[in-house]
């Protein structure tokens, strides 16, 4: 049977960035291209007279959906059999749909074990420090140490984004090599699933991994538990999305399938290279061997910064809702929002990268509304990369906007009504 190419669908195309969306340049259009996600090249070209398109890039080519119905129905509906879906898949029906079963959450038994287990959680302090990783952290996800499917077991749980606990997972750590990773049968859920509620999320495929990461000082991690556990329906507030999958084979190959539909949804993807992991494996070696170095954030610097951190981010959650004197109502409105989102998600990196408070966070001098800090100036952006010389944003029209550190003139700071210094 003739190859009859691909369909560009409506949702395909709604799911594009603002900046790929098709634009007409007489008697085509070009727009980013979904059959291999393209993030930056309009590089689908679309006849506006026919609905054919064809990708200059990945060779994609077919016809609008839109141009397929008006054929049906020029041709009284005699239009050639479909292929069936061993044959040939339109690109929407590449996007891999969750799975259809949900977890849910754990009986009260395992809520009592669970319990149990985390009074045991110190027993777990060598094998954690081996790890580099603190203590405290494991026991603020709720991880607890004791038997578990045979075996002396650091017991972590799956949550759903709502904190709700739906599986537990367990690593061996009394020395046995049998069975070293066991969870509850059933669905499974995520650990630190949470961290979804942000608009940018870190996804690894395993546990130690997340920790790694949020152990260098990146909180919005969470673990797949496995390289297929992505539920894409989860996703929903996501905005930018960082895959930290294994070196191996496996862990590549489902990288590049996740970020090829994570771009067919419309989300900027970033990928963590074997550069980053400092040629180790994963990143819970590479946190292990001291070698991780992800987007400018050495451990020495976050740990140097720590408390810094966690100052800062009390100071902005204590922000009021009501603005500051010489201030609009609604410009501090969304300084107020861009402030929140910034100290959840991108102030780890900023601090690392050397941004002081004031050039991040300051307001301006009430008659020179220019001369504030970068958060004030990007306040009605979406806030995308953060490096040592600028902050850099889109707009809601998918514009690119950059706050240059050395052009940063703040007055004074929202939790100090003297001048920044």
């Amino acid at each position: 049977m003739k190859d009859r190419g691909e369909t560009l669908t409506e949702s395909m195309i709604a799911a594009m960035p603002a900046s790929l969306r098709p634009t007409q340049a007489g008697k085509f259009m070009r727009a980013g291209c979904p059959f291999h996600g393209s993030d930056k090249q309009r590089s689908l070209s679309i006849s506006v007279a026919t609905g054919r398109f064809k990708c200059f890039v990945c060779s994609a080519w077919g016809y609008t959906e839109k141009a397929r119905e008006e054929w049906k129905v020029q041709h009284g509906g005699q239009a050639a059999r479909p292929l069936p879906p061993w044959a040939r898949r339109t690109g929407a029906d590449r996007l891999r749909p969750d799975t259809t079963t949900l977890p849910v959450p754990i009986t009260t038994e395992w809520h009592s074990r669970l319990e149990a287990w985390q009074a045991a959680l110190p027993e777990a302090a060598d094998y954690l420090a081996g790890r580099r990783i603190p203590l405290e952290l494991v026991r603020s996800l709720g991880g607890g140490v004791g038997m578990f499917a045979g075996a002396r077991r650091l017991v972590l749980p799956h949550t759903d984004p709502t904190r709700a606990i739906v599986s537990l997972y367990g690593r061996r750590i009394d020395g046995g090599e049998d069975h070293k990773h066991h969870h509850l049968p059933g669905p499974r859920g995520w650990l630190n699933a949470a961290a979804a509620k942000g608009g940018e999320l870190w996804l690894t495929e395993g546990a130690f991994d997340s920790l790694a990461l949020m152990a260098a000082g990146i909180p919005n991690v969470a673990a797949v538990f496995g390289v297929n556990g992505i539920r894409w329906g989860w996703l929903r507030d996501v905005r930018r999305l960082v895959l930290a999958f294994d070196m191996d084979s496996a862990g590549q190959r489902a990288r590049d399938e996740h970020a090829r539909e994570a771009h067919m949804r419309g989300l900027e993807v970033l990928v963590v290279t074997a550069e980053e992991y400092g040629g180790k494996k994963d990143a819970a070696e590479a946190w292990a061997a001291g070698v991780l170095l992800l987007s400018g954030i050495t451990p020495a610097a976050v740990s140097a910064d720590g408390g810094e951190l966690a100052r800062l981010r009390a100071l902005v959650a204590a922000l009021p809702d009501a603005a500051p004197a010489g201030i609009k109502g609604g410009q501090w409105m969304d300084y107020h929002r861009q402030a929140l989102r910034f100290a959840e998600t991108h102030l780890p990196a900023a601090l690392a990268a050397g941004w002081s408070a004031a050039a991040v966070f300051g307001l301006p001098n009430p008659l020179r509304e220019w001369e504030a800090g970068a958060l004030w100036l990007l306040a009605e952006c979406e806030v995308r990369e953060v490096v040592g010389s600028e902050i850099r944003a889109v707009t809601s029209r998918g514009a690119s906007m950059i706050a240059q550190r050395g052009m940063m003139k703040p007055h004074r700071l929202p939790w100090d009504a003297r001048p920044a210094l």
